[in-house]
């Protein structure tokens, strides 16, 4: 009996992540909320087990990113999440995809140009209105280049015919062998 028990416990990892929520006064419907997974299923994680028919317990053993996810939803960082482990203790194979999936999540977090959690309604709304508002770009910047090619212009580049001598001179002033916005070495080639 006391191995069954051992099996259903919930792993190191779902411990500290629930004892954070707690600690930080988060009930687990808005844990849950957060971490964009149901209340049930955050409950059965930080139990470590399931109830199924006839009384029966069957174990449960999240996913490393549903256990990124909900890291993040009680503020845990990479760091943090370490730091939370006992003196004595290491970190093992899950809390490593853990923080992998947490280095992985915020990494697209940064390249990300719409907010959400993707496969929700709202990351799909704002997703396709980022999507509308460079669709009107291009044709903007289509229209533009096509506007300076009629006139005989390069687009992109500076008409150095209407420039006076003084701003040809002092145009590429920036472009100077060891200004902070050139790479070591190399000085663009004006047009």
């Amino acid at each position: 009996m006391e191995q069954a028990k051992q099996e259903l416990a919930p792993s190191r990892t779902a411990t500290l992540i629930d004892g954070e929520r707690k600690r930080l006064g988060y009930s687990i419907r808005h844990a849950a909320e957060l971490a964009n997974i149901s209340e049930g299923r955050w409950r059965q994680i930080a139990k470590g087990y399931q109830q199924m028919a006839g009384g029966v317990r069957a174990p449960v053993n999240a996913p490393s990113e549903t256990l990124a996810r909900m890291a993040e939803a009680v503020k845990f960082t990479r760091e943090s999440l370490v730091d939370a482990l006992g003196p004595d203790e290491s970190v093992d194979g899950l809390m490593s995809q853990v923080l992998d999936d947490m280095s992985r999540r915020a990494r697209w977090a940064e390249l990300s140009v719409v907010s959400g959690e993707p496969g929700t309604p709202d990351y799909f709304r704002d997703f396709e209105s980022w999507v509308a508002d460079l669709q009107e770009r291009i044709e903007s910047l289509e229209i533009e280049v096509e506007d300076l090619r009629s006139e005989g212009k390069k687009p992109g580049f500076p008409d150095y015919s209407q420039m006076s001598e003084e701003d040809v001179r002092n145009y590429g002033l920036a472009a100077k062998d060891g200004d902070k916005n050139i790479a070591p070495g190399y000085i663009p080639d004006e047009p």
